[in-house]
């Protein structure tokens, strides 16, 4: 009898999930049954192999999520053969004198090998392919990984902390074979993160997890960060990654759709004030978005108005809030529906870096990122094409 009142409720779930995901994932979604309940552990089956381990971790967190409402605390647990991914050509790093030794470590460790080198340090300045490369690792690894933006990590500890639930979140992060934490400098002043932090560090090390961290500061100069914290940051590898190289950053400009022998005026003054990644990006969408789109200059207003009518068309159509798309969640729920706002913005002539500021965003660079993101998944997933389609 409690077998079919799961199914029940698994059913309705999983019809409820399919508005989230697209493509591969939304077949994968389909191809789940149910298979056992063993106490609190409900056991799945898929007949389909999940596109990759990131999006099983996403079903798996959704589904214990929607079916914890009906059925109290619950743990998901599905049966499904991995594939090893193929990398991206998106995410192909480009290898210069900058960064080759610190490419050829992450390569190796993708493959098991130097793992003598825990944990991993990269530090740099702003936009100089920190996140780029570690992304390309995490493409190759094999196994699950967890991956956290600092201030993330931060806010999900508090969480589970001022729940008395904090060892068992803890206890699921020991499950992975590859540990992330990006940004780690903004953990600084925050002492009861730090000595979590540390303690987790000791747990993953002995458990053969590989971790990587970046930050734009070598540990001894993150301010109001913790001895125990700066020394196991600096027990295995710190490295730093200078700004790429001009001839790094022609190439990087060409992958963003800009051939400097077709656009040379264009391409001459990005590169002449860009010196790293992210100002190439930044500077694009400040000269490019100008010449491509000449009447985007609009009374704060109309700009205004214009994002909202947007964001409630989005929300809408994938069934989420506008605080959801202004918030910070990162999740696969959001993600997306955020980045066809700005994509749609874009392109109805609205600045980047007025969208990032009303994003909460850093800089325009991530704005540019989303609408170029959104082409790549227009060319390759039809879904997505009927997706932006829909919210014009």
């Amino acid at each position: 009898m409690l077998d079919e009142v799961v199914q029940d409720s698994l059913r309705g779930t999983l019809a409820a999930l399919e508005s989230e995901f697209l493509g591969a994932q939304r077949e994968f979604l389909r191809g789940l049954t149910f298979e056992r309940l063993e106490r609190s552990i409900l056991y799945l089956k898929a007949s389909i192999t999940p596109p990759s381990p990131a999006a099983l971790r996403r079903v798996r967190k959704r589904l214990a999520e929607l079916l914890g409402r009906d059925l109290g605390d619950i743990e998901i647990v599905i049966r499904a053969r991995l594939k090893r991914p193929r990398p991206r050509a998106d995410v192909e790093p480009l290898v210069d004198e900058s960064n080759e030794m610190l490419w050829r470590l992450l390569q190796r460790l993708a493959k098991g090998v130097d793992a003598m080198f825990n944990p991993v340090f990269v530090y740099g300045g702003q936009g100089v392919g920190k996140s780029f490369l570690i992304q390309a690792f995490l493409e190759r690894f094999r196994g699950p990984s967890s991956v956290w933006r600092a201030l993330d990590y931060h806010q999900t500890f508090v969480r589970h902390y001022r729940s008395r639930c904090a060892m068992k979140w803890r206890t699921s992060l020991l499950r992975n074979k590859v540990f992330v934490v990006e940004e780690v400098h903004r953990l600084a002043s925050k002492p009861k993160t730090q000595q979590e932090l540390a303690s987790l560090i000791d747990e993953l090390r002995a458990r053969s997890v590989q971790i990587v961290f970046s930050a734009r500061h070598h540990p001894r100069n993150i301010r109001a960060l913790g001895h125990a914290l700066q020394s196991r940051f600096l027990g295995g590898f710190t490295v730093e990654l200078p700004p790429p190289p001009p001839e790094s950053r022609r190439r990087f400009l060409q992958r963003l759709g800009v051939n400097p022998h077709a656009r040379p005026e264009l391409a001459r003054n990005v590169l002449a004030a860009a010196q790293s990644y992210g100002d190439v990006m930044d500077r694009l969408d400040d000269l490019d978005a100008g010449a491509a789109l000449p009447h985007r200059r609009r009374t704060e207003a109309g700009s205004k108005e214009t994002v909202v009518a947007i964001l409630d068309r989005v929300g809408r159509h994938f069934g989420i809030e506008v605080d959801d798309l202004l918030s910070p969640d990162k999740s696969r729920r959001v993600t997306l529906p955020r980045q066809i706002a700005v994509w749609l913005a874009r392109k109805s002539g609205v600045s980047g870096a007025e969208m990032a500021r009303r994003l909460g965003w850093q800089s325009a660079s991530t704005a540019t990122y989303a609408v170029h993101r959104v082409d790549r998944r227009m060319e390759a997933d039809a879904d997505v094409r009927r997706a932006v389609r829909a919210c014009m």
